[in-house]
């Protein structure tokens, strides 16, 4: 009798210990891996397994690898008198982009496209630059999350060598792998 009640306490515990461990655990999807610092930010970015994370604290970056340097990094904005909206966002920051490093060489090739990011809505910005005699491309997304505590701008950036239109460039080889990437983050 006292191994058995031993036993049903020690399965009661066991299956608590299972529960408590599962609650908060972060689903991690499939052949990817969590680049992003749950305990700092407010944010899931999930990346392929085999990315290297360069930043994971207030702000969150990754690339494809030492030969790709393609990269993909989620910065968060607060929302304030100047920056009320995505659209007040972008001019502030198309401004300062085309500024410092471009030098007038940005050209913008999509602007304000109604995109989704993780139910919220969004925008998707897409553009090119000039630096050092390189030409970089950028997809920039822009969502605004508003919680009791914080009304944020979120920005997932996706920067790499090549033309939006060159099949052969980097830009549009990891495009399938960043939509994925955007497709998969998640809001804690």
């Amino acid at each position: 009798m006292k191994i058995r009640r031993i036993l049903s306490v020690l399965l009661i515990v066991l299956a608590l210990c299972a529960l408590s461990s599962c609650s908060g655990k972060t689903d991690v999807p499939k052949g990817m891996k969590l680049a992003s610092d749950t305990s700092i930010v407010d944010y899931s970015l999930f990346v392929p397994e085999k990315w290297i994370i360069d930043i994971s604290n207030g702000a969150t970056m990754a690339h494809v690898s030492d030969a790709d340097r393609s990269s993909v990094s989620v910065a968060q904005w607060n929302l304030e008198e100047e920056l009320s909206s995505i659209e007040s966002w972008w001019e502030l920051y198309k401004e300062q982009v085309n500024d410092e490093p471009f030098r007038g060489t940005m050209t913008v090739v999509t602007e304000g496209e109604k995109t989704v990011v993780d139910g919220k809505a969004a925008s998707k910005y897409i553009y090119y630059g000039t630096v050092s005699g390189v030409k970089y491309t950028y997809m920039v997304v822009a969502t605004i999350r508003k919680t009791m505590n914080d009304n944020s701008i979120y920005v997932i950036h996706y920067t790499s060598i090549g033309d939006v239109d060159d099949e052969n460039g980097l830009f549009v080889k990891n495009l399938a792998t960043v939509n994925s990437i955007i497709e998969n983050f998640r809001f804690n």
